[in-house]
């Protein structure tokens, strides 16, 4: 496929909003129909659409990689290193299917004002596809490797981790959590690499809120699932590890606009092991 520099307004010109511009959707279903084995390569800052998607052998979406770039995404097309990236936004099935294109928020279409009203709350990013469900082209955490992974043994605890990850590199401690508070609950299950190369799966958990949040916190707000721990897991073909994720205080806090406080929100809550944000392997409950 011919190399060509792309601009911030060819990839996402105001009139076309995800398409890709200038003739590069044409160009990639044209060289996939005279080689089905094409792989698309994507530097880009935002999601684009797809619409060539099922013509082509594969997608390597690199985003913004900079200036050892093309030595990254040789070394990944030849097979010297592998994918271990997640996708950090939703990459939606259309234009329509945004949030600012859905006729429940008109002022994100047109405003003559000049100001938007962000009525959804905490329903931003991946939280909005989930709540409303609607179908994404990628979800928010989605990634292959070369292989493929098997997940096993689910257990939602109310205990503390080990607080780092060991020297053997088996147990593993991720949290999105600003301050050192001690975990309040954990999650553990196995992870095998069921291929036969190497490669790295990124485990997510979710979480969901109380099941009778409506009336026990009816001031507040709480996404379907939020997620609150990830981890990093490389296996060589065949092997197999034990990963615990700790879940801390503050990720099961909401922002209580009463008493101007963090509170923590109490009673039973869902719990998701997952792939990525609408891929849950496991679901169990916890009682905080």
């Amino acid at each position: 496929m011919p190399t060509r520099w792309l601009t911030s307004s060819d990839l996402y010109p105001a009139e076309t909003g995800l398409t890709l511009d200038d003739g590069l959707d044409e160009l990639v279903t044209k060289v996939a129909a005279a080689n089905p084995n094409t792989v698309v390569v994507l530097n880009n800052a935002e999601p684009v659409l797809m619409p060539w998607l099922d013509d082509v052998a594969a997608v390597l979406e690199m985003l913004y990689p900079n200036q050892e770039g093309g030595w990254a995404t040789a070394d990944l097309l030849l097979g010297n290193s592998v994918p271990q990236g997640r996708l950090p936004v939703t990459y939606p099935a259309s234009l329509a299917s945004t949030m600012t294109r859905n006729p429940d928020y008109p002022e994100r279409v047109a405003t003559e004002s000049g100001n938007a009203t962000f009525s959804e709350g905490l329903d931003i990013g991946y939280r909005w596809y989930v709540h409303t469900n609607t179908s994404v082209l990628f979800p928010f955490g989605y990634g292959l490797s070369y292989t493929s992974f098997e997940y096993s043994n689910p257990n939602f605890a109310a205990a503390s981790p080990s607080q780092q990850q060991s020297p053997s590199g088996l147990n593993y401690e991720v949290s999105c959590s600003p301050d050192d508070a001690d975990a309040v609950f954990s999650v553990s299950f196995k992870v095998t690499n069921t291929g036969s190369v190497k490669g790295v799966e990124v485990p997510q958990v979710y979480i969901g809120p109380p099941a009778d949040a409506a009336s026990t916190y009816p001031d507040a707000q709480f996404a379907a699932i939020a997620l609150v721990g990830f981890a990093n897991v490389e296996l060589e073909a065949g092997a197999s590890t034990s990963v615990s994720i700790g879940i801390r205080e503050k990720q099961l806090s909401f922002y209580n606009v009463n008493t101007t406080s963090w509170e923590v929100a109490k009673g039973e809550r869902p719990v998701y092991i997952s792939k990525n944000a609408e891929d849950a392997v496991f679901s169990g409950h916890v009682q905080v």
